[in-house]
């Protein structure tokens, strides 16, 4: 019979729903014919013949129907989560082309910018690292934070380390960086210190003209995360496939600019808040999967050493 009805929707065409549909009516056709002939034997009053079927085809109709609505609900729910998967691998797409570059360019700009002021490397602090709160008064409580907080988003970066990695992930045109430094030259003659041609005056104007471009590109790529994480958090795109990808990258970017979203967030209004809350998920995530992955490696290292153990017993009694 299965045989039989596959060979049917073969032939009918790939659409299930009108394939099973056409099915279902022959079938219930069949049976009509077969349960009228055999009531006209037994019962040869055409007004009650008429009257079962009358019955007969309501109750068929409304059967067409419900299989007709199941498989419209299974098919909308297939078509919808095919489609989540679709834009998700778009969503994939620009970030591994687009945003993954402009990440990667912030967080060595960062890291380079730390490490020229302290020993420490920038990495030690930021690893393994899960915060709650993204706030200023949270950014405050942690001492090393606020530290890395004061030394990166409130000092001038200087501008060859960032003309280095625009070089590097091409980002920040080098004419603009040139355009930049020249422009800083000139305000800088205009004003009275200018006058006296101080050097170090001079590449500090340079230095936070650089700075000011900095953050507004950091600004610019946070709005961009922003829209990934409200496609995930929204449903819109399947979190679950991206996660697998993209989570690493996701954790370590948002652990590096996050003095930047506290300073940004206010006691009254906060931003940021689907990286927020996409972060506070995946690192949630990402420590069920470690814990897992532990667990398991604890479980085989258990088992060879039991293996052995036993082993060795019985090569003793031997």
């Amino acid at each position: 019979m299965k045989k039989i009805i596959k060979k049917i929707i073969k032939k009918i065409g790939h659409n299930k729903l009108t394939s099973l549909t056409v099915i279902v009516a022959t079938l219930c056709s069949v049976v009509y014919l077969i349960g009228l002939f055999w009531y006209y034997k037994q019962n040869k009053n055409i007004d009650t013949i008429l009257s079962a079927s009358a019955d007969y085809i309501a109750i068929c109709s409304c059967i067409l129907l419900l299989v007709q609505v199941f498989f419209y609900v299974r098919d909308s729910r297939r078509n919808e989560h095919r489609a989540r998967k679709e834009f998700a691998l778009g969503l994939a797409n620009n970030y591994a082309n687009d945003l993954l570059i402009d990440m990667a360019f912030i967080q060595n700009v960062l890291a380079k910018h730390y490490n020229e002021q302290t020993p420490q490397e920038l990495s030690d602090i930021l690893s393994n690292q899960s915060f709650e709160n993204f706030t200023l008064t949270a950014l405050k409580e942690l001492d090393k934070l606020e530290s890395y907080s004061n030394k990166i988003f409130k000092q001038a970066i200087k501008i060859d380390i960032i003309k280095e990695f625009s070089l590097i992930y091409n980002v920040i045109g080098s004419d603009e960086l040139e355009k930049l430094e020249e422009n800083s030259k000139e305000n800088f003659k205009k004003t009275k210190d200018g006058a006296f041609c101080s050097k170090n005056k001079l590449e500090n104007e340079i230095n936070q003209a650089a700075t000011r471009k900095f953050k507004c590109f950091v600004s610019c790529t946070m709005n961009k995360l922003e829209y990934f994480a409200m496609s995930v958090n929204q449903n819109i795109a399947e979190g679950d496939m991206l996660y697998i990808s993209l989570h690493q990258t996701f954790i370590r970017f948002v652990n590096y600019v996050y003095p930047f979203i506290c300073t940004t967030n206010t006691e009254f209004e906060l931003f940021y808040t689907n990286i927020i809350s996409l972060y506070k998920k995946w690192c949630e995530e990402d420590k069920k999967d470690k814990t897992f992955i532990k667990e398991k490696k604890q479980g085989i290292q258990n088992d060879i050493i039991s293996g052995y153990t036993g082993k060795t017993e019985k090569m003793a009694d031997e």
